[in-house]
């Protein structure tokens, strides 16, 4: 038997360190901007092997993910496999097209755009086309087939990074006949172990409780913002996410709050790094959040 350290996969601090100093004497980060500039801040970017979940309630969880997808597919050279179980892939192109045009939605699915819509739908589509996003529909998949899918897209490309984006925890088709408690284990600690083996981040959008409902409609406006305690199953996506991020927008709570607009993107867990809240504009017309600009 071998005891050499290859056998053992032992990694020599040593290694490590020197690995760390040229990081730092160049002057770079393994993350992967988002495009929010705040947000990266706090999070150095998309940080390599880290799972993590943006949680929120009916209010653009899916919204962000594409804004965070769309510019990081646009504005890197990374390649970005969004899993929609949700909306199938012609919702999904709409949206970002949407995104990246400045174009209600709503005229793009019902082809009321005027000669200025069209010029800008021509120009994000061009840009769109030039990256490497990948829109999965389908409805019926589990946790293996997506990592197969990933692998997949890895061999297609396997010298740039990726990000691979589940929406939502919720549609994913359990191995057995568990319980839900054990289901979300299962899959989330799988989801964990893909985002390690294949070095890359994955971004996993999850639904609160119902306890989280019945807190909002006996609270003011200030104590409905989520906690880590609000996750559906939250104990085991607690323990394993890297991060997790939860989206708030005031004004959908309370009508006359002078935060119109701003929505908030709580860090509630940073497994490396710091804790806090930023914030982001909110276009409603657009459908999409982008960075704020503070007089």
């Amino acid at each position: 038997m071998s005891n050499s350290l290859s056998d053992l996969q032992a990694y020599s601090i040593i290694q490590g360190i020197s690995e760390k100093i040229n990081k730092l004497e160049k002057d770079t980060s393994d993350g992967i901007p988002t495009g929010f500039e705040d947000l990266d801040r706090l999070l150095h970017g998309l940080q390599k092997e880290s799972l993590i979940v943006i949680g929120g309630k009916s209010i653009g969880k899916t919204t962000l993910a594409l804004c965070i997808g769309s510019n990081v597919a646009t504005k890197t050279d990374t390649c970005v496999s969004y899993f929609s179980l949700a909306s199938n892939q012609e919702q999904i192109t709409n949206r970002l097209l949407g995104l990246g045009g400045n174009i209600n939605v709503e005229k793009i699915r019902r082809n009321l755009l005027s000669a200025k819509d069209y010029e800008n739908l021509t120009i994000a589509s061009g840009t769109l086309s030039q990256s490497k996003f990948y829109i999965i529909d389908d409805p019926i998949i589990n946790v293996q087939e997506i990592e197969h899918k990933v692998r997949a897209l890895r061999e297609t490309h396997p010298e740039t990074d990726h990000l691979v984006t589940i929406d939502y925890l919720s549609m994913i088709e359990p191995e057995e006949q568990q319980n839900r408690y054990e289901q979300t284990d299962y899959i989330v600690k799988k989801l964990k172990i893909m985002a390690r083996q294949l070095k890359c981040p994955v971004i996993l959008i999850v639904n609160l409780s119902r306890s989280y409902d019945r807190r909002v409609a006996s609270s003011s406006s200030a104590s409905t913002r989520p906690q880590l305690s609000d996750l559906r199953d939250s104990g085991t996506i607690e323990e394993d996410a890297d991060v997790i991020l939860f989206l708030f927008r005031e004004n959908v709570y309370d009508y006359e709050t002078e935060s119109k607009g701003i929505a908030e993107i709580i860090v509630a867990k940073n497994r490396n790094g710091l804790t806090g809240t930023i914030e982001l504009a909110y276009v409603g017309e657009y459908s999409k959040f982008v960075n704020l600009i503070r007089k």
